[in-house]
């Protein structure tokens, strides 16, 4: 019985087990891949407890002193000595929180007795500080997919303005297909907004019925676009055409994207917690590190190789193996 999808008489495309198995054989054989997201790793853990964890006891042991209203304010900073890397999304963009005690503090400048403008001053960096988290997040997952796509592809050497302007137009697209991605949302979201308002100023029940049915174009729209970064990777597609090419691969093979969808998220959502809960022992730390960076690795590479294959048999590739 056929159930990829595709017709009896095509050449059979790799199951999901196959991608998943493929994927991380790469990782294990080509141990460089990892290095990049284990260098993130190790200084998104190591270097705030370095840098500002003795200052930020400090100066949570301070403010405690001035009283219980100002108890929130030292648990926010006080947090900062225990920062652990694993509370990120590190299978998707990589974030650098900014110092938490900028936008705990801030809920509490009505205290009386706010009169600290050092600390005042930290709030206002952390727009700035934001954006520039921002940015390097979509310049490291630029350069790190460009590197596994590379392991995915017979590619020859490349010259490093060239390789410095793939890097820049992807993390062009990446931009570009964020915001994409978050006009749709809106579009489809609005509506939704709307009818909450109306529902509102009548008093009239039903707003949360709105809201839950907004949960079906916001899961369609995840499955389907699911592999839109991969097509802009692998293929190098502009923004609409990896979009395109996204949804061409889920609908003509619905039910194996699904399968690889939901395995994906199984593993890297049920894997998180017992490995937060070895990184929160520092003996184990670097070994959680490692063990996450190649899970997310292996991952990735079998995600790219998923699109790939259904890619090349739909003919959406301009590229071809070995190009």
């Amino acid at each position: 019985m056929n159930r990829s999808g595709w017709d009896a008489g095509d050449k059979p495309v790799s199951s999901v087990i196959d991608v998943l198995g493929e994927g991380f054989a790469i990782a294990i054989n080509r141990p460089l891949l990892i290095v990049p997201l284990i260098v993130l790793e190790l200084a998104l853990l190591f270097a705030p407890q370095l840098t500002v964890g003795n200052s930020a006891r400090d100066i949570a042991v301070e403010v405690n002193e001035r009283g219980v209203r100002w108890a929130v304010v030292g648990d926010g900073i006080a947090r900062l000595e225990g920062y652990n890397v694993l509370d990120l999304v590190v299978l998707g963009l990589p974030r650098i929180r900014v110092a938490a005690f900028a936008p705990v503090a801030g809920k509490s400048r009505n205290v009386p007795g706010w009169h600290d403008r050092r600390v005042v001053a930290a709030g206002a960096l952390t727009a700035p500080a934001a954006l520039f988290s921002a940015i390097a997040g979509i310049v490291f997952v630029a350069y790190f997919r460009l590197m596994l796509a590379s392991g995915i592809r017979s590619e020859g050497a490349t010259t490093s303005r060239r390789r410095l302007r793939s890097l820049a137009e992807l993390a062009a697209r990446l931009t570009a297909a964020a915001l994409t991605a978050v006009g749709l949302l809106i579009i489809v979201g609005l509506p939704v907004v709307l009818g909450t308002i109306l529902l509102t100023m009548f008093d009239l029940p039903g707003a949360a019925f709105l809201w839950l049915m907004l949960l079906v174009p916001v899961a369609w729209g995840i499955v389907h676009f699911y592999f839109v970064v991969h097509a802009l990777v692998v293929d190098r597609l502009p923004v609409l055409p990896a979009f395109r090419a996204s949804y061409q691969v889920v609908r003509r093979d619905p039910w194996q994207a699904a399968r690889f969808i939901g395995v994906s998220l199984l593993l890297s959502t049920g894997l998180t917690y017992p490995l937060e809960s070895i990184a929160r022992k520092p003996e184990w730390a670097v070994l959680a590190v490692v063990l996450n960076a190649f899970l997310a690795t292996g991952m990735i590479l079998a995600a790219m190789l998923f699109y790939r294959d259904r890619a090349r048999h739909l003919g959406l590739s301009p590229h071809q193996e070995g190009a």
